[in-house]
């Protein structure tokens, strides 16, 4: 039997998870080249990656999947026998997806989700045992051992009080006492995906999906976790300029960012809560690199026309 890994998206149905699962297919089917894939440079050669055509993909969505063909055109793909080969093996995996979580999601998430699609609980030890029910269920319809959670999820509020999820026993007494106003659904994700003994990735800035917490209660379990946010746009130019700047000794006196986009994670950081994790997530960086901290303002604007391209 092949070594197959599962990867689990939370927000499957997404315009991220769809790129990804769409692009890992082509990989497969030799329809596209790897430019873009950091696998693919020389430093890395020697190194035995599993095949593409071995990733089985799944996870979770609070709203349901829009026809794929429309979903692959939206991201790029444009030849049509490309969309043939891949859109049947996307719509069938998307046709499998487990409901997801909303507890105390805000209202910015809630909005875009729908009710048939949504695990119904006021429990986080309920909706904890569900994630990892679905994990293991995936497990043996898919005869895989390993699984891999991605969150690629809309960004929550932020957490009001994130010393709650620095250590792995108050992360485990907001669960056992059910306050779920402390806490966001990425955080039980986080949480069932580690004790199930998965890798996880938190693609997103939300806080409550990586904290210090979870990388102890990660530890314990031997399992990797990585994140956070996956810095494909503004904060990918900050953290390639901002260190030339450093070496050449030049100060930064301001710098001012203005992104707009147009899908669905633009439609959501409209919002002001939503839109500070970002924000806080982007200013973050210029300290860290430069040492100083140099005024500094970030912009978010929605601007449906774009799509799935930001700016």
């Amino acid at each position: 039997m092949k070594n197959r890994v599962g990867v689990m998206f939370v927000g499957l149905c997404g315009h991220l998870s769809t790129t990804a699962m769409a692009g890992a297919m082509a990989l497969a089917k030799n329809l596209s080249p790897g430019t873009g894939m950091i696998s693919e440079l020389a430093n890395f050669k020697n190194i035995p990656f599993m095949d593409m055509s071995d990733f089985i993909f799944g996870g979770w969505d609070i709203r349901p999947c829009y026809d794929s063909r429309q979903a692959l055109k939206d991201i790029g793909f444009d030849n049509i026998d490309d969309l043939i080969k891949i859109s049947k093996r996307l719509e069938t995996i998307q046709s499998q997806t487990f409901p997801g979580i909303l507890l105390n999601a805000g209202q910015a998430i809630s909005d875009i989700s729908d009710q048939n699609h949504v695990f119904k609980t006021e429990s986080l030890s309920k909706a904890v045992d569900k994630i990892k029910e679905d994990i293991e269920n995936f497990k043996l319809e898919n005869s895989v051992e390993k699984i891999i959670v991605i969150n690629l999820a809309s960004t929550e509020p932020p957490v009001a009080d994130t010393r709650q999820l620095s250590t792995i026993e108050s992360i485990c007494r907001l669960i056992d006492e059910n306050q779920v106003d402390n806490i966001r659904p990425s955080l039980v994700y986080a949480y069932a995906a580690i004790t199930s003994g998965c890798a996880y990735i938190n693609f997103t800035p939300s806080d409550a999906g990586f904290s210090q917490g979870l990388v102890d209660l990660a530890t314990k379990h031997n399992v990797p976790v990585m994140g956070s946010d996956g810095k494909t746009g503004e904060t990918l130019v900050k953290s390639a300029l901002a260190p030339m700047f450093a070496a050449r000794n030049l100060e930064v006196l301001s710098w001012e960012g203005y992104n707009i986009l147009g899908n669905m994670d633009g439609k959501v950081l409209q919002n002001k809560e939503n839109g500070s994790t970002k924000i806080k997530s982007k200013d973050r960086l210029l300290p860290h690199i430069l040492g100083y901290n140099p005024h500094s303002r970030v912009t978010i604007d929605y601007v449906p026309s774009l799509g799935d391209r930001k700016t």
